[in-house]
């Protein structure tokens, strides 16, 4: 080793500024002026450290790096009035030198912003010996003692960094990820590379100052791929960027070798922060609180949250004007996928955390001819959703994003159920589902290779029930043969528990009226069927026969209840951490009941039909039963009035008839 590299670093060196994640770590540490002298030795070389390099909060999955030693600390002493409490000097690590020289060629110094941080190093003799023979150089030195440790502001950059995106300090650690190469700590044959866990993995190394590259790909391989699905949790970290780091400074590397070595918290640590996206759904009403009864009639509004959060990328390449598509740009993009079933009608807002984003911030566009599977549409594979992205990339390429890293998205898309709705019934439980997925920048330098990761999948649900016109024995009423056209069916109207009557529209949505002879008339068919009530939610509905089919008595005409009791179970699955409500069930059970007011011409199917109720019907009153409705009873009631008042006319007429005689 030769002198020059062995010169003493003064000033405030930031040893462990751990540029994790994607912001700034929790290793710090500087020296004070007029640190120690003396040689490094060879012990100091060889001797031992750790980094420790521990998760986000809540990020389960190994990050694994390479590690690149720069540098060796050595003659470091304990110093109670420098920042970290001890001094240091630090020796380039010759492997590594002319690759840190060209690294540095390619940054512009924060103060002198015309001139290279190369320009400025090959200009100060303590550090630059010859650019043509670099193993004298120790551009290391130079840049612990002016780019890590400024004394003006230094410490004021260094905290903030997470924020800023153009620092030297930042930019030089990018630009030692492309110079770099073999690093001493790798998943190549014969290395080993270094990890992180949850809970703070420490790795041992040769002790010094490190540039940490990670190389996990924690979502897909090639760009525009889909995590699995099955663990789409191993897909949520984005990329840390480059991270320099100080190992901890062990006994040989201190002035006195018989003291301990540095106790400082702020070197060997490593507490990454990179951004764990997520995507999550829910069915909420149109005030934002979560449904747990998820079942509409057809033309009902639907509200679906869609949650995401805005990554730290702090130093990802970005683009200052926007465009979908660009290479250039961060993105980040929400994609809505509803089966066709669900008439989407608009993305209704977009927020960051409780500010709602402008038009320009955000796109959206929408395809109907898309597969909900996601393969090709073709003949043989036709187009069955709605396709909707949410296309955040102009707001995350904004100055603005800086401040809002890891703050909600909330997305409220606004749907309705269509005429081609999937209708349940008791023997089959058919959800309308809609899914989303997440599309985000992954890696610092190639912001084009995006990464997909699913989403929670939601289901709504619409239920039907149907009639049965029979005869009083129980056969089908229908139409006779040889009947003229002025033939007709039995007549319906059909009400909710408020009263109002139900209103079918051609395109099969649902509204109502108050005013009865406003209400749709459902008619039996030629074979007795009287249907079209479909796409109804839950409730109770009462079912009334205004007009009996062609050749049947009107009188006494049955009213009855029918009510439709679904049984739902939260779906946990895709409830994000923290959640206390969220707006996800699924349908287990599903009863539909008849409530026929004691009318024995009321009852329901039990071949497995449930949802089918049989409706008889009389000829003439003396095929009415003796219960139920007015039945028998009334008719018998009605036969005496009429005869009572046959009495009574017989009895006046007998007495005029006897005036007559008089007269």
């Amino acid at each position: 080793m030769n002198t020059n590299m062995k010169r003493v670093i003064s000033g405030l060196a930031a040893l462990g500024i751990a540029l994790s994640g994607m912001a700034l770590g929790a290793s710090s540490a500087w020296a004070a002026d007029g640190g120690g002298s003396g040689e490094i030795t060879s012990e100091a070389q060889t001797a031992e450290g750790t980094i420790t390099i521990t998760n986000a909060g809540g990020d389960t999955a190994e990050h694994q790096f390479s590690g690149y030693h720069l540098g060796w600390f050595y003659a470091a002493a304990s110093d109670t009035k420098a920042e970290a409490g001890f001094t240091y000097q630090m020796a380039t690590d010759p492997a590594h030198t002319s690759e840190i020289e060209a690294a540095m060629k390619e940054v512009k110094d924060d103060v002198h912003t015309d001139k290279s941080l190369y320009e400025l190093y090959s200009q100060d003799n303590n550090y630059f010996v010859s650019a043509d023979d670099t193993a004298e150089n120790n551009p290391m030195g130079w840049i612990m003692a002016n780019v890590s440790d400024k004394t003006t502001g230094g410490k004021t950059q260094l905290t903030d960094w997470s924020k800023q995106d153009s620092t030297a300090l930042r930019q030089l650690a990018n630009a030692l990820k492309k110079n770099l190469t073999n690093p001493e700590y790798a998943t190549a044959e014969g290395k080993t590379p270094l990890k992180s866990s949850s809970t703070g993995y420490s790795n041992p190394v040769n002790q010094g100052y490190y540039l940490l590259v990670e190389t996990t790909d924690l979502a897909s391989t090639n760009a525009g791929e889909t995590a699995s699905t099955a663990d789409p949790s191993s897909a949520k970290s984005t990329q840390s960027i480059p991270i320099l780091v100080a190992s901890t400074i062990p006994n040989e590397a201190m002035l006195d070798s018989t003291k301990d070595s540095v106790k400082s918290d702020k070197v060997g640590k490593v507490s990454l922060k990179s951004s764990q996206p997520q995507i999550a759904k829910q069915v909420v009403d149109a005030k934002g609180k979560s449904v747990d009864n998820p079942d509409y009639n057809i033309g009902d509004d639907i509200y679906y949250e869609l949650t995401t959060v805005i990554p730290d990328y702090t130093s990802y390449a970005k683009c200052s004007t926007y465009s979908v598509g660009d290479a250039d740009c961060r993105k980040l993009i929400v994609t809505d996928t509803a089966e066709k079933g669900l008439t989407i009608q608009g993305v209704e807002s977009v927020k960051v955390g409780d500010t709602p984003l402008t038009s320009e911030k955000y796109s959206t566009d929408s395809s109907t001819k898309v597969t909900y599977d996601g393969k090709t549409a073709d003949d043989s594979n036709p187009a069955d959703a709605t396709k909707t992205t949410i296309d955040l990339g102009a707001y995350v390429n904004s100055d603005a994003v800086a401040n809002n890293y890891g703050k909600t998205v909330t997305i409220i898309v606004k749907a309705k159920l269509n005429k081609d709705a999937k209708i349940s019934t008791p023997t089959s439980n058919v959800p309308n589902k809609n899914k989303v997925e997440l599309t985000y920048s992954n890696k610092f330098d190639d912001v084009n290779d995006a990464k997909t990761i699913p989403g929670g999948e939601v289901n709504v649900y619409t239920f039907k029930f149907k009639l049965n016109k029979t005869n009083m024995d129980g056969t089908a009423l229908t139409k006779p043969e040889g009947a003229g056209d002025d033939w007709h069916g039995a007549t319906f109207v059909v009400s909710e528990k408020d009263g109002n009557y139900l209103v079918k529209s051609d395109s099969g949505e649902w509204t109502t009226t108050a005013n009865k002879d406003q209400a749709t008339k459902f008619i039996s068919d030629k074979d007795g069927n009287v249907t079209g009530f479909d796409g109804l939610k839950q409730g109770t509905y009462t079912v009334e026969e205004t007009s009996a089919a062609t050749g049947y008595t009107n009188f006494d005409l049955p009213s009855f209840d029918i009510t439709i009791t679904p049984v739902y179970q939260q779906d946990t699955s895709s409830k994000p951490n923290g959640a206390t409500t969220w707006g996800d069930y699924e349908l287990t059970e599903e009863e539909v009941s008849l409530d026929a007011k004691s009318d024995t011409r009321i009852d329901q199917a039990e071949d497995g039909n449930s949802f089918t109720i049989n409706v008889k019907n009389a000829k003439n009153l003396t095929e009415l039963p003796m219960t139920g409705g007015a039945g028998l009873v009334a008719v018998i009631a009605a036969g005496v009035l009429l005869a009572g008042a046959g009495v009574a006319a017989a009895v006046r007429s007998r007495k005029s008839n006897s005036r007559a005689v008089r007269i």
